[in-house]
C-alpha cells in the first residue's frame, strides 16, 4: 500500500505539472507562429521557464506543506517559520529549446523526497514526468514500479551494445572532445539519438524506446535527475559515468554525471568502452 505521503505528493506532482502545462503551451502554440531568429528563441524560452518557476512555487504554496523547492538556480523553503515536510526537486521546463522551436519533445519534471539535512539522490519517493506536448505522463512510487499513463512500463532487455540505440547529450562547448570520450561506444553502438530533454530521455530507457541514455558532461543539474525513480522503478540501472549508485546531495546548483541503461549487462558493457576510452 502506498504510504499518505507518497500519495499525496504523487497528487500534487500531476496537478502542478499540468498547471505549468496549461499555463505554458498556449504561449508555446503563440510563438511558433512567430518567425524568429535563435538570439529571440533563447530569450523566449528562458521566459517561459520563469513563468513556469513561478507557476509551480504559487500553486505549492497554495495546496503543500512546507517543502525545500529546488530548482536550476534556486533553493528556497516555502514558509521560513515551519519545519519542512519534504524537499522536491522542480524542472519545470525541459527542453525549453525545443517547445519554442515548435520540437514535441518538452516537459516538466518533479521528484520529491522526505525531509532531512542530508537527503540524496537515493532518497526519493515520488517522481513524476510530463510531457507537455503530447500529455504522457510517467510516474513512479518507491516500491511500487514505473508507469506511462497508468500502464506499467519496463526497459529494453537489449544486452548487446552493438544491436542498441543509445542517447546522448552532446551540449557542451567543445564537442570533439565529448565525443573522443565516448569513442569506444560510438564505434560499436547501432545508432545514437539527441533529443535535448534529458529528464524525458531517461524516461524513454524506462519504458524501452532506447537502450541507454549517457550524460557525461558534468554539467547537467541535479533537477534533470527526477527520472532517476522512474527508471529504476521500471527496472533499469543508473549510476555515475563510473558506475557508483546516484548519491548526489539534493541541493541547488549540484552537478551530475550519469549513464542510464535498459539493464545491467549492457550497462556494464558502455561502463567499460568509457573507461577504457579514458585511459
Amino acid at each position: 500500500m502506498v504510504s499518505r505521503f507518497r500519495s499525496k505528493w504523487l497528487k500534487l506532482c500531476k496537478e502542478t505539472l499540468e498547471l505549468i502545462d496549461d499555463t505554458i503551451t498556449p504561449r508555446i502554440e503563440r510563438i511558433m507562429r512567430r518567425r524568429v531568429n535563435y538570439v529571440v528563441f533563447k530569450e523566449l524560452g528562458k521566459k517561459l521557464h520563469i513563468l513556469a518557476d513561478e507557476v509551480a512555487e504559487d500553486y505549492l504554496r497554495e495546496t503543500a506543506d512546507n517543502v525545500i523547492l529546488i530548482d536550476h538556480e534556486f533553493e528556497k523553503i516555502l514558509r521560513e517559520d515551519e519545519e519542512p515536510e519534504a524537499i522536491v526537486l522542480i524542472n519545470a521546463f525541459d527542453g525549453s529549446q525545443n517547445g519554442v522551436r515548435g520540437i514535441p519533445f518538452y516537459g516538466g519534471s518533479m521528484a520529491v523526497a522526505k525531509y532531512k539535512p542530508n537527503a540524496t539522490l537515493e532518497d526519493l519517493e515520488v517522481s513524476v514526468v510530463r510531457n507537455f506536448a503530447t500529455n504522457d505522463v510517467y510516474t513512479a512510487v518507491l516500491g511500487d514500479g514505473a508507469l506511462l499513463n497508468d500502464m506499467r512500463i519496463h526497459p529494453s532487455v537489449e544486452v548487446r551494445i552493438e544491436d542498441s540505440i543509445i542517447g546522448m547529450d552532446t551540449s557542451v562547448p567543445d564537442l570533439a572532445a565529448l565525443i573522443g570520450k565516448l569513442g569506444g561506444v560510438l564505434r560499436l553502438v547501432k545508432d545514437v539519438r539527441r533529443m535535448g530533454c534529458s529528464s524525458l530521455e531517461v524516461c524513454e530507457v524506462a519504458r524501452g524506446a532506447i537502450d541507454a541514455f549517457i550524460d557525461i558532461r558534468g554539467r547537467t543539474d541535479i533537477v534533470h535527475l527526477a527520472s532517476k525513480l522512474i527508471v529504476e522503478e521500471a527496472g533499469g540501472i543508473i549510476t555515475d559515468d563510473l558506475g557508483y549508485p546516484l548519491k548526489t546531495p539534493l541541493k541547488a546548483k549540484e552537478r551530475v554525471k550519469f549513464i542510464a541503461s535498459g539493464n545491467e549487462k549492457l550497462h556494464r558493457r558502455i561502463l567499460s568502452l568509457i573507461r577504457k576510452t579514458s585511459d
